[in-house]
């Protein structure tokens, strides 16, 4: 098992490779750098709660986890505005408009049929 300081340093440097890939908006590498992540925080979190003391004696914890936990936010709003970006790109792409050409009337599909009243006479 890794020692807290080797694992606080590897979740530093795996979080830089997520918001490298981020910025780059590569898709497939920020998914699997995203699972490192994962992995490396889950290992950390259990060597702490194995050993909370041996866990405060890591060299400068407090200023290292705040800077991570303010990084984390910032790359958070990096993917939010990406995820934005995205959606919007895609309604250009596909010419979406913001009313729907079918289902005007709201019956939607199943919800029974529209007359056209151009056959008022056969209607009863």
């Amino acid at each position: 098992m890794q020692s807290p300081q080797e694992l606080l340093i590897e979740v530093e440097h795996q979080f830089d490779e997520v918001a490298a890939h981020l910025a780059e908006g590569d898709a497939i590498s920020l998914a699997e750098a995203s699972a490192i992540l994962q992995t490396l925080s889950v290992e950390l979190l259990q060597v702490v709660r194995l050993d909370p003391a041996q866990f405060r004696r890591v060299k400068d914890l407090r200023p290292r986890v705040k800077v991570l936990v303010a990084r984390f936010g910032v790359v958070r709003q990096q993917l939010l505005r990406r995820a934005a970006f995205v959606e919007q790109s895609v309604n250009v792409v596909l010419c979406r408009s913001a009313e729907p050409t079918y289902n005007v009337g709201g019956a939607g599909f199943g919800g029974g049929v529209l007359q056209s009243r151009a056959f008022r006479t056969l209607v009863a």
